[in-house]
């Protein structure tokens, strides 16, 4: 059909709390054999004023969130870039709009432009799915992985947009040694998020169509998600379930990265073990912040490095914004004033009543102090005070 036929709502019941959610083209130009966009026969693209006026009539209603629907945001450049620089000259604080982005076909021209907007204005969406060039090959996935992993580390390098990236498992040929390559290949970019998915065996799709190839077994009912195939055991695709269950609490939750980077070596590995750790003990499902922290603590324990209990409680204290229920044995009420004292004299932003009110003193290896001053947050780690 035409689709600059279709008649967009008039927002009646319209909830500026939520996700809203645009697209300014429908169609794919890539052939993935999983996705059910690779059954659309073209690219069509909106009507560019109407999509502006849409996007205005939402930010004037002071919608936040946008999430743009375009299976490939960044193919037509010019039409891209007519978006974004639309956004930047109407956006309103708080707006946040997200695209899905074929990060290897990303121009610079694009890039340079979305660059010059405000910090966390723009999130960009990019599928990784797989590392495995013969994976890629098989599910007719074309991905210039080198060259995608340099935009990447650019996108990251200058801190504009906030970076989601995606990995699918249970494709064809990647087994869990496969996998967890991708995997800690992919980690190791640190984007604010990564989604770790399972591939559903979608309906009119040519992976389905060919499921015996690779014996995949799947959900006869919707979702349709991989059960096994010949590259993965139902056991192996436990291990990565449980990997997910902790990607998605300690990492995209981005409330402990500083410790993170500091603890995980082996992406995966750490993963999978403090996984299978937090799951003989504990419910995915039953927890509280500090919960999340002192599991950690007991799982590295054996390790006995106090540089991570230090981290830990600095990422706990910098995450919230007024004093936090601690989840640490407090040093003693003297020991605490006296390094207040102390640290009062080297330092003049505060004075030393207000440090009295608003700041938390911890010691591990060195002092934490952190002071929870209204609209004015300041964390120090020092040794001599």
């Amino acid at each position: 059909m035409n689709i600059d036929t279709i008649k967009y709502a008039n927002h009646i019941d319209f909830d500026k709390a939520q996700i809203q959610y645009i697209e300014t083209s429908r169609g794919c130009p890539f052939k993935c054999s999983y996705c059910l966009a690779s059954l659309e026969l073209s690219v069509r693209y909106f009507e560019l004023k109407k999509v502006k006026e849409n996007i205005l009539d939402l930010i004037n209603k002071n919608a936040k969130i946008f999430k743009f629907l375009d299976r490939t945001f960044n193919l037509n450049t010019k039409h891209s870039k007519e978006i974004i620089n639309f956004i930047i000259e109407n956006h309103k604080p708080g707006n946040v709009f997200q695209f899905e982005i074929t990060g290897d076909i990303l121009k610079d021209e694009l890039l340079d432009l979305v660059h010059t907007a405000p910090k966390g204005l723009f999130r960009f969406e990019i599928g990784i799915q797989s590392t495995n060039l013969k994976t890629n090959q098989e599910v007719d996935r074309i991905q210039n992985t080198e060259k995608l992993f340099e935009i990447i580390k650019t996108i990251q390098k200058n801190g504009i947009v906030d970076l989601h990236l995606d990995l699918i498992a249970g494709l064809p040929y990647e087994n869990l040694e496969s996998f967890k390559n991708t995997f800690n290949q992919t980690f190791n970019l640190k984007s604010k998020e990564l989604q770790l998915g399972f591939l559903k065996m979608l309906p009119g799709t040519k992976i389905r169509k060919e499921a015996n190839k690779h014996n995949y077994e799947y959900q006869k009912t919707s979702p349709y998600e991989i059960i096994r195939n010949n590259h993965l055991s139902s056991e192996d695709i436990k291990s990565i379930k449980t990997v997910e269950e902790v990607l998605e609490r300690y990492w995209n939750k981005g409330f402990m990265n500083k410790s993170m980077e500091y603890i995980i070596k082996d992406p995966f590995e750490f993963f999978l073990n403090f996984g299978k750790y937090y799951e003989s003990k504990y419910s995915w499902f039953d927890y509280q912040l500090g919960d999340l922290f002192t599991r950690i603590l007991e799982f590295t324990n054996d390790r006995f490095d106090p540089k991570i209990k230090e981290l830990l409680i600095y990422d706990y204290l910098n995450y919230h914004n007024c004093k936090p229920k601690k989840w640490w044995e407090p040093i003693s009420k003297s020991e605490r004033n006296n390094i207040l004292r102390s640290f009062s004299m080297t330092n003049n932003e505060y004075t030393i009543d207000e440090l009295y009110k608003y700041a938390i003193v911890e010691k591990v290896t060195n002092y934490i102090i952190c002071v929870y001053k209204p609209n004015n947050k300041n964390i120090y780690v020092v040794q001599n005070v």
